[in-house]
């Protein structure tokens, strides 16, 4: 009998794939977290190096704050299918 995902399960999950997105992102792009960080401060958000890593690695970003880390890596859009695929 199969078992459904909880909804922590299904969260987790996502974490997991938002991680895996970004990271690829942030090597296409080229960019460091430190110059992440600095291109942040020019619209006002303050992340450190540290923080960023840290969210880029577990995945755990608000929504807000993951739009306007894929806007000042210049990403025009995001494919919710590349996002979706475990990468």
């Amino acid at each position: 009998m199969k078992r459904k995902k909880t909804i922590t399960q299904g969260l987790v999950a996502r974490e997991k794939k938002v991680s895996r997105y970004l990271k690829l992102r942030k090597k296409l792009h080229v960019l460091s977290f430190e110059e992440i960080s600095e291109r942040l401060k020019l619209i006002d958000i303050i992340q450190s190096r540290e923080n960023l890593s840290n969210k880029f690695q577990t995945g755990r970003i608000s929504a807000s704050l993951l739009f306007s880390i894929l806007d000042v890596m210049n990403e025009e859009f995001i494919d919710l299918q590349d996002l979706n695929k475990s990468i």
